[in-house]
């Protein structure tokens, strides 16, 4: 067995650092009362969490006045989302998103509009034609879990402006919260959503919401609000995992430009090498998207003429851990939903690896992936 692993699947759940273990731990030792109570404990940890929300939202959005929504996971909170009663009427326009969301809005009953995608990116054109007056919802990634494509938000803003102005505007910013600057003022966003599991806590997700006096937008901060308490809709959260969330999104944003110029080089370096591999046929290494348009913590390729489960299998053999895929897709028998989508063909769409890179990763992770993926694909 490998002396050492080197994990390079932090798209799907980054590790954990210590110090966001050792405060996870305290914070688990202490604030273990239920919030909801009325006694003096509960009342302390209520505060606690109003700190927390005020520090979450401001980290990431600049917007102290911004509503936060806790939760277990990102796919707990699309599912409540998707019992929003403003949701349930008009339509809802989409496009390539993660499962669940897609499953989620799904769930609204709603008429719900797939705007096509142009090398990866949303079709503008096409979003303006889809969108219009009875639009309720536009749902569009920031960073694509899968390719790593980042979206244009502000010019999306644009689209519904001129043509769904009544429209939330909700973007899953998971894989790029506490990672990348979101462009909440920038692109007017409403509704953002972050998972802790993406920046190496124990778990736990926030949904971030605009307030305002528009009367959709108080209606969606009322129905938050009454979900846990008069309707049930949904668990109360941990409050230690809440608190480790808004810690760890803290360290996160303060130390993120030293951490993406490190990334990025990561990224760029192992472009370079991988783009001196040789595949059978003489064939190269595909990168999906390029490195101006993608997030520099994820790295997608395709290897024409090898499976990409496969070689990921044979990876992890040699102490590599890296995907082929959305991790929520993994056991799926379908090709990359991404990959089609951006007109790949089904061969090709099999045939793809996700590197995604965190903050302990180093370069000397990338040279022996690099290595170990060249000795796979002699042994394919």
């Amino acid at each position: 067995m490998p002396d050492k692993y080197i994990y390079l699947d932090n798209a799907a759940a980054a590790a954990p650092e210590k110090n966001v273990i050792d405060f996870f731990a305290a914070a688990a030792m202490s604030c273990y009362a239920n919030q909801e109570a009325i006694h003096r404990q509960a009342y302390v940890l209520r505060q606690k969490l109003e700190v927390a929300e005020k520090e979450l939202a401001l980290a990431l959005t600049g917007d102290v006045s911004a509503q936060v929504v806790w939760g277990s996971s990102g796919t707990d909170l699309f599912n409540l989302l998707s019992h929003a009663p403003m949701l349930r009427k008009g339509n809802i326009v989409t496009t390539l998103e993660h499962p669940a969301l897609l499953a989620a809005l799904k769930r609204t009953g709603t008429e719900l509009r797939t705007v096509p995608l142009l090398d990866g990116k949303v079709n503008l054109e096409e979003l303006g034609r889809m969108a219009d007056r009875n639009t309720v919802l536009v749902a569009v990634h920031h960073v694509q879990s899968e390719t790593g494509i980042i979206q244009d938000l502000p010019g999306i803003r644009k689209i519904i402006t001129g043509c769904a102005p009544q429209a939330l505007f909700f973007s899953d910013a998971i894989q790029s919260a506490g990672k990348l600057p979101i462009p909440w003022k920038e692109a007017g966003l409403d509704i953002v959503s972050v998972s802790g599991h993406k920046l190496g806590t124990p778990g736990g997700a926030a949904l971030i919401l605009r307030t305002g006096k528009d009367s959709t937008r108080k209606n969606l901060v009322e129905f938050f609000e009454r979900s846990r308490s008069r309707e049930y809709l949904a668990g109360r959260p941990d409050p230690a995992t809440m608190l480790t969330l808004a810690y760890a999104v803290k360290i996160c944003v303060a130390e993120s430009a030293q951490v993406l110029s490190a990334v990025r080089t990561m990224n760029l370096e192992l472009r370079e090498r991988l783009g001196r591999i040789e595949l059978t046929g003489k064939r190269k290494i595909r990168f999906t998207v390029p490195a101006e348009d993608a997030s520099p913590f994820i790295l997608h390729v395709t290897l024409s003429g090898y499976e990409g489960a496969v070689l990921v299998r044979m990876l992890s053999e040699q102490g590599i851990t890296v995907s082929s895929g959305s991790a929520c897709s993994a056991e799926s028998n379908l090709p990359s939903p991404a990959l089609t989508a951006m007109n790949y063909n089904k061969k090709d769409a099999f045939s793809a690896l996700r590197i995604s890179f965190w903050r302990n990763n180093s370069s000397d992770d990338i040279c022996r992936f690099a290595d170990a993926l060249e000795a796979v694909i002699k042994d394919y």
